[in-house]
């Protein structure tokens, strides 16, 4: 789990920067591991590990142009690229995340200035992590 709420960092969701709009931003990796036994039932069973997968969910506050762009990628129904680069804006500290999301959880919620809560969730595939 990469959660990187509270440090500075650069996420972009198709194209577009949403780092000043989202506030809490998670990654959660896993990966299916599948024990291999020895014939005889003796000796350190090996694992086996499979297909790698993740979701990423971030949330916050947008106005409404950036709710309006948010509903643009919600609506598409194919998998779209993001990064989170994890630094102070000028240099990337802890490295990047980069692959692709597939939508699958938005959750709007209107508030009382003219701006809306929104958490945005999908499943990630071909992510990958690039050390600073």
């Amino acid at each position: 789990m990469a959660d990187v709420q509270g440090f500075l960092t650069t996420v972009t969701i198709d194209g577009t920067n949403v780092t000043a709009q989202f506030n809490d931003v998670a990654l959660a990796f896993s990966k299916n591991v599948m024990m291999k036994p020895t014939m005889d039932g003796t000796g350190d069973a090996a694992k086996l590990t499979g297909q790698k997968s993740g979701t990423l969910t971030v949330s916050g506050q947008v106005d409404t142009v950036g709710f309006a762009g948010l509903n643009a990628t919600w609506a598409k129904d194919t998998a779209v690229a993001f990064s989170v680069d994890i630094g102070d804006g000028a240099t990337i500290d802890a490295g990047s995340y980069a692959g692709n999301v597939t939508l699958n959880s938005f959750a709007p919620e209107a508030s009382a200035e003219d701006t809306w809560n929104v958490s945005i969730s999908g499943d990630t595939d071909s992510v990958v992590y690039t050390a600073p």
